[in-house]
């Protein structure tokens, strides 16, 4: 039943994904230069794979964390040819935040002192966000149909998140 949880996670986050992938670049466009943001990208994944497996210490998720999250924003800016660079630039405040929340979420014992970088990272990069333009973010989110893409890529996360946490706890 866990595994089962899991795996609807990570179906909702791949299906989101193309998604945003057919909205943006349709199914045509696959080439190579389009896929740079891969080396980044995977390293990233390896570290959070490292992690999950029991492999790594939960240190490993803070540069997982980090180049996950900028592997993801390199390939959403480089299938719409950067032209929302001018308002995604947050996202690399964000990152180390998701890096330290996460280890924030899976080191036991929690280490609050954690929350004060996650807190200022994020309260900074929000505000970068809202100083872009609100009415932009609701364009970018609405109007061009990406919220459900993009809300499955969260459920996904979610669920997967709390699956980890719930087999981590039956373990103690």
């Amino acid at each position: 039943m866990n595994n089962e949880k899991s795996n609807i996670g990570f179906i909702l986050i791949v299906i989101g994904l193309l998604g945003l992938w057919g909205h943006f670049v349709g199914f045509g466009d696959l080439n190579w230069s389009n896929f740079w943001p891969i080396f980044v990208l995977v390293p990233g994944l390896l570290f959070e794979l490292g992690f999950f497996s029991g492999k790594s210490p939960a240190a490993m998720l803070v540069p997982g964390g980090i180049l996950t999250t900028i592997g993801l924003l390199f390939f959403f800016e480089t299938f719409t040819d950067w032209r929302f660079s001018g308002s995604t630039w947050p996202v690399y405040i964000f990152a180390p935040a998701i890096g330290l929340f996460q280890l924030y979420l899976f080191e036991k014992p929690h280490n609050n002192a954690l929350l004060i970088p996650v807190g200022i990272l994020g309260v900074v990069g929000g505000m970068c966000f809202l100083g872009i333009s609100i009415d932009g973010i609701w364009d970018l989110l609405f109007h061009n149909s990406l919220v459900w893409p993009i809300a499955l890529v969260v459920i996904g996360i979610i669920i997967i998140i709390a699956q980890s946490s719930n087999n981590s706890n039956k373990h103690l």
